[in-house]
């Protein structure tokens, strides 16, 4: 997938999803992209380095998420 079809994907979950790049104002993460529904943030990336996408789930479903796709990571504490 790439980044204009993982951003259509989002964009296409529903009519309360909006993107934003909040953080212009910080060097290192202009680029970020940050999908948010009823104003919070699901998920987010580099547009500039489209290697890894940071998607927020419930804790209960890491581990089944992961025992599916080789290509979950661990989780990250934000």
């Amino acid at each position: 997938m790439n980044i204009e079809d993982y951003r259509e994907y989002c964009l296409s979950l529903g009519e309360d999803v909006e993107e934003k790049l909040p953080f212009t104002a910080f060097h290192g993460a202009s680029g970020v992209l940050v999908f948010y529904v009823h104003g919070h943030m699901f998920s987010f990336f580099n547009c500039n380095d489209f290697t890894v996408i940071t998607l927020k789930c419930q804790s209960d479903r890491i581990k089944e998420l992961r025992a599916n796709h080789d290509c979950i990571g661990d989780p990250f504490n934000l």
